[in-house]
């Protein structure tokens, strides 16, 4: 190889150098091991990490002496620790690599499949995230299965579902900030106030000053029309949590109520200062676009939101694009789409549906079709009294 470059044999001729020469010895191992470790801490320079890491880890393994099995077990701690950095910094593709490497290793540890899981959720791996839930639950981590099935329900845009599964976590045991929080977040994006109240209270009694906590309490404050506490708690969440974060949950507080230029401003500061936008960020511009009759501009975020979030939230990306037939005054196409939702009875798609009708009201119509439609508008205005649409209710993380 060239200084900088490294070749990996091919299985089959691994294959015949081993039915020719022989397997390696024990102490053969050993010295690949040590020679490799030498190497990776003396001089890295760019090598790949992981490649590295597996030929290392089975060295140490096929040694089998107490040193070098005790290396290996600290080289699955390291590379645990940096599956859970991958995942904080928003990397799931490689903190799912990460974590897949530990389990080949180590298949009944716990912490790599829990963050395994995790990831592959943000990574919309649904099908993936569901069969290591029962993985974890067959090894009898049933409150962890419970709350990561809340977790996975609520990604898909099943906020119903993933309170029973909550529920079930806590009845068996499962404790902390987390799960309150998450909680919270379902019976906000239900409408349920009251009770995300409750359950943000719940997790203040273990830090007040979690930004999770912070941006919840804005949130709420939002959906009561209560400014000057959203503006307040603001100030808090610009101290504890990352610019990102902060200019996301602004724009949102702007957008609800009615600065949307300034909404649109906070959105922008919120990609840029973010290497990976989340979900929520691109949903939050899209809105903001739409609003100021950018049309374009949505329609391309709204893509971009479809290309990198497959599986998150349809319901969400379904509601986008009904604000968007609406705004283009497509308002028959809106209600094809809207028809396409799967929980029609939250109140912000019946504002939707609302609003197409109000727009298909303002055209030439059938009388008979006129009649029906607006007893329709009635019925739905009867249900939606002091209503303010402020939006999907999400986490700034998500």
């Amino acid at each position: 190889p060239g200084e900088d470059s490294w070749y990996r044999l091919a299985e089959p001729v691994v294959d015949i150098v081993i039915r020719e020469l022989g397997e390696a010895s024990k102490d053969q191992y050993a010295g690949v091991a040590d020679a490799l470790n030498d190497y990776l801490h003396n001089d890295f320079s760019g090598a790949p990490k992981l490649e590295f890491a597996r030929v290392v880890f089975r060295a140490h393994l096929l040694a089998e002496d107490d040193i070098h099995r005790d290396a290996s077990l600290a080289l699955a701690s390291d590379l645990l620790s940096t599956a859970e950095r991958m995942y904080h910094r928003r990397d799931y593709f490689h903190a799912v690599e990460y974590c897949r490497e530990v389990l080949c290793q180590r298949p009944r540890n716990y912490d790599a499949r829990y963050t395994l899981v995790r990831a592959c959720i943000k990574l919309g791996d649904f099908v993936e995230a569901g069969e290591e839930i029962d993985k974890l639950r067959a090894n009898g981590y049933l409150r962890e299965a419970a709350f990561l099935t809340g977790f996975l329900e609520r990604h898909r845009g099943c906020p119903r579902e993933a309170i029973v599964a909550y529920r079930a976590a806590l009845q068996r045991g499962y404790t902390g900030i987390a799960i309150q929080r998450e909680l919270a977040q379902c019976y906000l994006t239900l409408d349920m106030v009251g009770e995300a109240k409750t359950h943000i209270d719940r997790a203040s009694r273990n830090g007040y000053d979690n930004p999770y906590v912070v941006d919840l309490r804005i949130q709420i404050a939002t959906k009561e029309r209560d400014e000057t506490a959203a503006v307040e708690g603001l100030a808090v969440l610009e101290a504890l949590d990352e610019a990102e974060f902060y200019h996301h949950r602004r724009s949102t507080v702007l957008a609800a109520f009615g600065k949307n230029e300034d909404a649109l401003d906070a959105a922008r500061s919120a990609l840029e200062e973010a290497g990976r936008p989340t979900f929520a960020m691109l949903t939050q511009i899209a809105v903001c676009e739409i609003r100021l009759n950018r049309l374009d501009d949505a329609a391309e975020h709204i893509s971009r939101l479809e290309r990198e979030f497959t599986n998150h939230n349809r319901d969400i990306q379904i509601g986008l694009r009904v604000q968007l037939e609406i705004a283009a005054q497509r308002y028959d196409d809106a209600l094809v789409l809207w028809n396409s939702l799967t929980d029609k009875s939250l109140l912000v798609h019946l504002v939707l549906r609302r609003n197409a009708i109000a727009g298909l009201l303002s055209g030439s119509l059938t009388q008979g079709r006129r009649v029906s439609l607006s007893d329709e508008l009635a019925e739905l205005d009867s249900r939606l009294p002091g209503y303010y649409d402020v939006g999907y209710a999400l986490p700034t993380k998500d």
